[in-house]
């Protein structure tokens, strides 16, 4: 059985945080520790499985996790910044960080498809049009509200340092040379308006029961020391089964232009899977490798797209199938749990 039929409801979600968060990303020079600008989705779905699972034993090993967790649908994408007011929808693009976004005449484009027709058509006039983009936009997350692209900044950081404790005297570290060490780290504090996120994905009926009256949890690191604190609501959700027809309507629409746009929410693991939708006219992507901490152990995913890539096809796939694998989380649980995978198609944005 394919584990979308057995799947229930897509969901979009809104976080609120009600304590700084400290959601560290790459280690960099000098013991400090920067700050991811979202909430990744293995993040918050390990939160809500904690929270679930609470008065269980916990797993000892991969194996009893993968278990347990399949037990469950559990898929999200990472929760990305959004604005205060937001009307985003069940069908509408997530705020991403697209590669392909570009400044014209003092608005925000995306240059997907300008791309893609000078490699379709070779044609000089369009050649033309692609120099007028300005790519220099920064660090942003954009989706488009009605016919305008709204883009949020992502949240300011602060940092903090502190003195490197012995883990086994748990008195401050002393090195060979008899001094101290430091560590510095980023976070994203609560102001006067408290940051929030919004993310989509699919669970199962006995997850959005226990979601949907709303509930508060612990993410990141150093929640023992006054972060973490956030507030999970689900805004709207759908049946699959749905969602899926009104979906594929959607695309359907779309498709006539003769492009199929695909934007990476979460980490893509497989590129090649994208051949099989059409002729990869171009693409606009980051790649990276990915380690994700699961019962103190390391799972490293190597050379994944990263979320905000670009992809822009010409497409020789029903409407009925982009809609599917828009909601197909994958097979194993824990790649489920880490949120990979998760695609959208013919954001309106390009």
């Amino acid at each position: 059985m394919r584990r979308c039929e057995i799947l229930s409801y897509v969901v979009i979600g809104l976080v609120e945080a009600l304590e700084p968060i400290v959601v560290t990303g790459k280690y960099g020079r000098g013991a400090f520790y920067r700050a991811l600008d979202y909430i990744p989705s293995s993040t918050l779905s390990g939160a809500i499985v904690s929270e679930l699972r609470g008065s269980e034993k916990l797993p000892e090993n991969l194996s009893e996790l993968k278990e347990s967790l399949a037990r469950n649908t559990i898929w999200l994408s990472n929760a990305y910044p959004i604005a205060d007011e937001v009307s985003l929808g069940i069908f509408d693009p997530l705020p991403l960080p697209l590669t392909t976004l570009a400044l014209k005449d003092g608005r925000y484009v995306s240059s997907a498809l300008v791309a893609a027709e000078v490699k379709k058509k070779g044609d000089l006039d369009v050649v033309k049009v692609l120099y007028e983009l300005n790519p220099k936009v920064g660090r942003i997350f954009a989706y488009v509200e009605g016919n305008c692209v709204k883009i949020v900044n992502p949240y300011p950081k602060k940092v903090y340092t502190r003195v490197c404790l012995d883990l086994k005297t748990r008195t401050v570290f002393t090195s060979e040379r008899n001094t101290g060490l430091l560590y510095t780290i980023e976070y994203v504090d609560v102001e006067e308006k408290p940051p929030r996120f919004i993310f989509r994905g699919v669970v199962d009926r006995e997850v959005l029961d226990f979601l949907k009256g709303g509930l508060e949890l612990k993410v990141g690191s150093r929640r023992a020391q006054g972060y973490g604190l956030i507030k999970l609501s689900i805004k709207e959700s759908m049946e699959l089964d749905k969602y899926l027809r009104e979906r594929s309507l959607i695309i359907g629409k779309t498709l006539a232009s003769g492009y199929l746009t695909v934007d990476v929410v979460t980490y893509l693991r497989n590129e090649r899977n994208l051949e099989k939708l059409g002729r990869i006219l171009c693409q606009r992507v980051r790649r990276d490798n990915v380690k994700k901490w699961l019962l103190n152990v390391f799972t490293l995913y190597r050379n994944v797209v990263c979320p905000g890539g670009v992809y822009v096809l010409e497409p020789n796939v029903s409407s009925d199938e982009l809609a599917r694998l828009e909601v197909k989380p994958p097979d194993d649980p824990i790649v489920r749990l880490h949120g990979l995978d998760m695609l959208f198609f013919n954001n309106p944005i390009h």
